[in-house]
């Protein structure tokens, strides 16, 4: 009789054990459909649409950095932070700012209703004081950084070997072997390197991972 006992105990451990995974794992789906969700923001008279969309290079999609207040984007329920990933049906992965922006409005003018449907996903990142605004603040601080090491002359980033003049102004090396003199404040051109650029060049490759050389932040309003 204990030994019957025992196993009943046993599976009704086990029973209750994979009830409470199963809960778990509904719980984990109701909490992904309340981060996704799908609006739709009718166009105001002037075809604004009340709301900032920013990315940049290392961003997959675009995401809301501003609603203007009592704008349709607003009413909507949309909030800065929002991931979009797709309008009207249309996946934006690694678009620009600037091809959202055609698109969108492209679809405005064959619509009979206008505006726009966005699927917007938020992973809830203010609630831990860190949101996309802040990270576009730090990507701002990158831009200016990666400005620094910007050729005079042809506008590309300076990959390594970087020269310099005796003044300190950078130049590229494709640039310096056609120059005899430094495009900023004419002095004549030695032979002097700037090992600092080259190591700030090396650190941003490998930290962000970008091996184009170009250096892109997109912002846009809707």
């Amino acid at each position: 009789m204990e030994q019957v006992k025992a196993r009943t105990v046993g599976s009704t451990a086990a029973v209750t054990e994979h009830d409470l995974k199963e809960a778990s794992t509904v719980a984990d789906i109701e909490e992904d459909d309340r981060l996704l969700r799908s609006v739709f923001i009718p166009a105001e008279s002037g075809g604004s649409l009340g709301l900032h969309l920013s990315r940049t290079p290392w961003d997959p999609y675009p995401w809301v950095s501003g609603v203007l207040p009592g704008s349709c984007a607003e009413k909507a329920g949309v909030r800065i932070g929002d991931c979009v990933l797709e309008a009207n049906g249309e996946d934006l992965l690694g678009l620009k700012i600037i091809e959202i922006a055609k698109r969108v409005r492209s679809d405005k003018d064959r619509s009979t209703k206008p505006g726009v449907s966005l699927l917007l996903w938020n992973s809830g990142f203010e609630k831990n004081n860190l949101n996309p605004q802040s990270l576009s603040r730090f990507a701002s601080c990158l831009q200016g950084i990666a400005g620094l090491l910007e050729c005079p002359v042809c506008l590309e980033v300076i990959r390594p070997p970087s020269w310099q003049c005796y003044h300190g102004h950078l130049i590229c090396s494709g640039c310096r072997s056609r120059s005899s003199k430094c495009p900023i404040c004419r002095v004549l051109l030695g032979r002097g390197r700037c090992i600092v650029a080259d190591k700030l060049f090396n650190f941003l490759v490998q930290t962000l991972g970008q091996h184009d050389g170009k250096r892109d932040l997109f912002f846009g309003d809707f």
